[in-house]
């Protein structure tokens, strides 16, 4: 005669119960540190998406002012301020370093042209340090002088009616690649009576 045995419930039998484990599995935590990165990746994105847009309006700031200001001493001038130009006459400087020392000159002499024949600028629109030599430099959002463009140059752009206008060598910090240049002309309206 065969006994048929019940199977056995060792869990049953035991004498301590069933304890659950607290904690998380290796795949959870993998899940949330997967979770946190996304979430702090999206947030570095956003964050520099942020700061590039108010660099440019920033910027766009400085050369609208700057350009209420050119606008005012050609008022009261009748001619655009006689400076040192970033570009040669030719236009044809592709050396980068060359076109920084002239972007400075250029600057410099802008500055103080415009701030002792009684224009007015903001003091806000000036940087509190100083440049290479201890002179004051107006800059961008990036760190780039600012440039008063007097004449046509068409490798930095040509603004309407052939005026002088000021221009910022944008995040790439190179006069060149016009692609990110900002203008001053863009989207300032100049009354009728400046040449």
């Amino acid at each position: 005669m065969m006994v048929s045995r019940a199977p056995q419930n060792f869990a049953a039998a035991s004498s301590t119960p069933a304890v659950r484990r607290r904690g998380f599995t290796l795949v959870e935590v993998a899940v949330m540190a997967a979770g946190v990165a996304l979430l702090m990746g999206v947030a570095v994105s956003l964050s520099h998406s942020v700061r590039d847009r108010s660099s440019v309006e920033l910027t766009r700031n400085i050369l609208d002012q700057l350009e209420r200001a050119s606008g005012a001493y050609i008022r009261q001038h009748h001619q655009p301020p006689v400076i040192t130009p970033v570009l040669g006459p030719a236009g044809d400087e592709v050396d980068e370093s060359v076109i920084l020392a002239n972007a400075l000159q250029n600057n410099r002499e802008m500055l103080k042209v415009m701030q002792f024949t009684g224009s007015e600028l903001p003091a806000t629109v000036f940087d509190p340090g100083t440049g290479s030599s201890g002179r004051k430099t107006l800059r961008d959002a990036w760190g780039s002088p600012i440039v008063l463009v007097v004449g046509r140059t068409q490798r930095l752009g040509l603004s309407p009616d052939d005026r002088p206008y000021f221009v910022s060598a944008g995040p790439d910090r190179k006069f060149l690649t016009r692609e990110d240049n900002l203008y001053g002309y863009e989207g300032v309206t100049v009354p009728a009576d400046v040449p």
